[in-house]
């Protein structure tokens, strides 16, 4: 799989319009290993180099944006179900708000998954699995934010800090008793697995600031 990986991005460097017809595919194709929970991190590191670099086949400002905004809703979702008995359920509403602006219509979701399969895929797979998923979505934030592209975009500063922060403020000392239903084993595995999740949290405020002074 390696090899096809490598393939697509040098179809998509070197050779963008021929991505053009496949582009939504190419995207289903890639999101789905990255939430199949059976990468290595080497190869999730790859695919998501890979989903990063499919805006720059068509080279405008939309196609950066429309991809950037389905990452963060993607990771927003994702943290909603993995943050359950960590977090108030108050900080994910706030954080789906600032993404979809009231009055607008979501965009359509990453790689075509819908967020009810978001929920059933965390059911099936052990935490880990998830927030391995989280965090190479992140690390993608990072990489469009650092990286050159065509055009000049606009960053959306604010759900970018709203995420960093959403991850940083969770620390999993949240009573248990205000959450009946997280077992002190998921909470135990949750908690296990968020130093990772603060790194790229710490991360991602760096890259905001690399991208905001380029």
């Amino acid at each position: 799989m390696e090899g096809a990986v490598c393939l697509l991005c040098t179809f998509i460097t070197f050779f963008p319009s021929a991505i053009h017809r496949c582009y939504d595919s190419a995207e289903a194709a890639i999101v789905s290993k990255i939430m199949s929970g059976k990468c290595s991190v080497k190869m999730l590191k790859e695919l998501g180099h890979c989903l990063t670099l499919l805006p720059k086949s068509r080279g405008d400002e939309d196609s950066w944006s429309l991809m950037m905004q389905k990452i963060l809703l993607s990771i927003n979702v994702h943290l909603n179900d993995t943050f359950q008995g960590v977090e108030e359920e108050s900080k994910s509403i706030e954080a789906m708000r600032g993404l979809v602006p009231p009055g607008k219509d979501p965009p359509p979701p990453l790689g075509g998954h819908c967020t009810g399969e978001a929920s059933d895929q965390r059911i099936k797979r052990p935490e880990r699995l998830q927030m391995l998923s989280v965090s190479t979505l992140m690390r993608c934030c990072c990489t469009m934010l650092t990286s050159p592209y065509p055009v000049q975009v606009r960053v959306p500063i604010r759900p970018l800090i709203a995420l960093a922060g959403r991850v940083l403020m969770v620390d999993g000392s949240l009573p248990q008793a205000l959450f009946p239903f997280t077992t002190g084993m998921q909470q135990e595995s949750i908690c296990s697995e968020l130093p990772v999740l603060h790194s790229y949290g710490l991360e991602l405020l760096s890259a905001i600031i690399k991208g905001v002074r380029r």
